[in-house]
């Protein structure tokens, strides 16, 4: 079965929506809300201002980097105190430390090429190439997903019942 653009087109739309809905950077932190109130405090935010500063309104910012250093640090502080060790002992991404499969390893390396070596904006650039990584992975997967769905159901569709 052939599939035109504007089906591919049609299929991409209700991923895009549910990736801006459900696809959050700081969706990845799993450390502890000891370790987050300590990051907070140690950066001067409170927690209206991170609430802020992570919310949907200010999404795109984030992405963009544009926000102060102070916030950056504060992820800094996360990434540091995440079970899964972000930064080697030097500060800086290594794929073995947080077990990168190779396709990882090399788009967040690409992706860190050009990263800032002031400590908190290395880990805030670190942090984001591997949130537009995931992003895309999981895009990719809820294309496909759906590529499938409409597949199964427009081969169901060319079934002739000739019995009614």
């Amino acid at each position: 079965m052939f599939i035109n653009r504007s089906a591919i087109f049609a299929l991409l739309i209700p991923a895009l929506i549910s990736q801006a809905k459900a696809g959050h950077p700081f969706d990845f932190f799993e450390g502890t809300l000891d370790d987050f109130d300590d990051c907070l405090k140690l950066n001067n935010i409170s927690l209206e201002e991170y609430q802020d500063f992570q919310s949907y309104d200010n999404l795109e910012n984030v992405l963009s980097e544009a926000v102060e250093l102070t916030y950056k640090c504060s992820i800094k502080c996360l990434l540091e105190s995440e079970p899964t060790k972000w930064l080697n002992e030097l500060g800086k991404y290594d794929p073995e430390s947080i077990n990168a499969t190779s396709e990882e390893a090399e788009y967040i390396t690409k992706c860190m090429d050009n990263a800032s070596d002031e400590p908190c904006d290395y880990a805030f650039k670190l942090f984001l190439c591997v949130f537009e990584h995931e992003s895309k992975h999981q895009m990719l997967e809820e294309t496909t997903d759906i590529a499938a769905e409409q597949q199964v159901a427009q081969d169901e569709s060319d079934v002739i019942d000739i019995n009614h």
